[in-house]
């Protein structure tokens, strides 16, 4: 198994200083808050690792610049460090920048609407929020004590990094710039010329003076963040801005970061060459002379950390007293001088110098001929904007106008629209009492009709009087058939059967007597029954069309109470239109 040799961690280390420290303090002190600025790998994340070990907490990715996400480390009670997105770079992650520092976007650029905050804090998971714009700044989340403006001073400062600068300076007053000098890592060459770091110092001044006047001057800070080589005057000048508990709270916390983490170090890191050499000293070599064999990688892995670790530790130079400071300190130092008062200066430089002169003043013409151009343009825009804003503060007004016109009528209709539903219930109220009474009349005609129909049994009486008229017939039938036989054989005749003869004539009349008042009384009742019958008809045609015309009223007086329900707040709605119309454009 190959060994992995891992050096101890010095972002680790400083971090772990400083919660020590900040666990030792009271709770009751002022938090810190730190931002960190610039363009894209200028340095920012590397000087927090170097100043308070944020490799700690925020692995770095390489992505801080890429995206439009805010960095915030927060430490126990109350320090906070902020990495921004870069500017100068891609466009809209300047905006994103700008966005978080609550400072003008740049319209040009695509605008900015949300912000993500990636949340580190220790022995906690990394916690990313989504805020827009607007509830970034109303939670006010990022308040920085001091901005730390890292500077690579090898690059160009160009009119983009001086105008967002200017807009920086606008808002926040507490900057420190820092210029990070990249150097070569095997030779200490540093890769910024003299050219370079005075031209960038004297356009920082120009902007700075510009903005904050000419009795304040930028403080600049030259560190190198591979090394450290500066943090030290970097810290100094932090707590001369912060000033107060602040400033000396920095102070406290740094020195006994800077104080503890080279032993602490040191003794991590022999506990890493422990860990290499009993490794190597377990690994048997192989009978071959390749160098390729773990006990190989194992020392190349070490070896490699020993000559970089000897590559940073020679790459040391004074940077409070060497010839970049010096540079720094002439460039702000540099008092514009009247040129006629070098007596010694020959023609051809006056010449030369007159027409420089000229070119300046050409392009300082030329600069203001384009800016006028672009002021008129402006003017041109603001008249334009200003007649739309007339002609709508005109048609508001008719707006108002026209308003005004419809509360009244609005009024009316709703009372008139009161009025007719309380016209109405008062109608559907009154036709209760007769709806009732039809009600009882048709109950009253119903038992009627119905005990009528029981004592009467009109049906049965139909059916029995149906059978009675089928058993004459038979009779007769059978009567006939008799006097039939006996007429076909008169000896059959005599006096029984004349007797029999007659007696059956008269017990049929009877019958047929019977039956028809028997027919007689049915039909009767059956009249009687159907005019009872449209009696409850009749009543109940006239229950149901009073229901009817209650449902009706009923209907209407929904209907307009929806009506009054409708205008009502329509009427509110105007009236407040005019209140506010009144207000806005009186």
């Amino acid at each position: 198994m190959l060994f992995n040799f891992e050096p101890p961690s010095i972002s680790s280390i400083r971090a772990k200083f400083l919660i020590e420290k900040l666990n030792e303090l009271s709770s009751d002190f002022s938090p810190i808050s730190l931002c960190a600025t610039g363009r894209t790998g200028s340095g920012k994340t590397t000087l927090g690792n170097r100043l308070i070990g944020t490799d700690y907490f925020m692995p770095s990715t390489g992505e801080q610049d890429c995206t439009n996400e805010v960095n915030l480390v927060e430490f126990p009670n109350g320090l906070k460090y902020f990495d921004l997105p870069g500017v100068a770079s891609k466009r809209k992650l300047e905006n994103y920048n700008r966005a978080a520092l609550d400072i003008e976007q740049r319209r040009e650029f695509e605008n900015a609407d949300n912000l993500t905050l990636s949340q580190y804090k220790v022995d906690c998971e990394p916690k990313k929020n989504n805020f827009t714009v607007s509830e970034f700044r109303e939670k006010q989340i990022l308040e920085p004590d001091l901005i730390l403006y890292m500077i690579a001073p090898d690059k160009q400062f160009l009119d983009v990094d001086c105008l967002y600068l200017g807009n920086l300076l606008s808002r926040y007053s507490q900057v420190i710039y820092v210029f990070n000098m990249f150097a070569d890592k095997q030779t200490g060459t540093v890769y910024a010329t003299e050219q370079n770091i005075t031209d960038i110092t004297t356009r920082i001044k120009e902007v700075h003076n510009f903005v904050l006047g000419e009795n304040n001057q930028p403080i600049i800070v030259p560190v190198n963040c591979w090394t450290g080589e500066g943090i030290s005057d970097l810290v100094s000048r932090s707590c001369e801005i912060l000033g107060g508990e602040k400033g000396q709270l920095f102070n406290e916390l740094i020195d006994y970061q800077e104080s503890k983490t080279p032993t602490e170090y040191i003794n991590r890191l022999k506990y890493s060459f422990i860990d290499v050499l009993a490794y190597v000293s377990c690994e048997k070599p192989e009978g071959s002379y390749k160098c390729d064999q773990p006990i190989h990688e194992a020392c190349y892995q070490l070896l490699d950390f020993l000559v970089d670790l000897k590559l940073q530790s020679e790459q040391k130079f004074d940077l409070s007293d060497n010839w970049i400071k010096r540079l720094i300190d002439e460039a702000l130092s540099l008092e514009f001088e009247e040129t006629s008062s070098n007596s010694n200066i020959s023609l051809k430089e006056k010449i030369s110098f007159i027409q420089n002169s000229f070119d300046l003043i050409e392009g300082k013409i030329d600069s203001l001929t384009a800016r006028k151009a672009s002021e008129i343009s402006d003017l041109e825009d603001y008249r334009q904007k200003i007649s739309i804003l007339e002609n709508k503060v005109n048609s508001k007004i008719e707006e108002y106008y026209s308003i005004e016109k419809q509360i009244p009528t609005i009024h009316e209709e709703i009372e008139d629209l009161k009025n007719e539903c309380k016209s109405l219930i008062n109608e559907s109220t009154s036709l209760e009492p007769q709806i009732q009474s039809h009600q009882n009349k048709c109950n009253a005609l119903k038992n009627d009709l119905v005990s009528f129909e029981q004592q009467n049994d009109l049906n049965r009486r139909r059916n029995q009087l149906r059978n009675r008229r089928k058993e004459l017939q038979n009779r007769k039938n059978r009567f006939n058939s008799g006097v039939s036989m006996i007429e076909n054989n008169p000896f059959l005749y005599d006096e029984t059967v004349e007797n029999a003869a007659l007696s059956a004539i008269f017990d049929i009349k009877r019958e047929e007597n019977s039956l028809q008042e028997e027919a007689r009384v049915i039909d009767q009742l059956d009249s009687e029954r159907k005019k009872k019958e449209s009696n409850l008809k009749n009543a109940q045609k006239s229950l149901d069309k009073i229901i009817k015309e209650r449902d009706q009223i009923k209907k209407d007086i929904t209907y307009k109470q929806k009506n009054i329900e409708k205008k009502a707040p329509k009427l509110k709605q105007i009236v407040s239109y005019k209140i506010l119309y009144k207000k806005t454009y009186r």
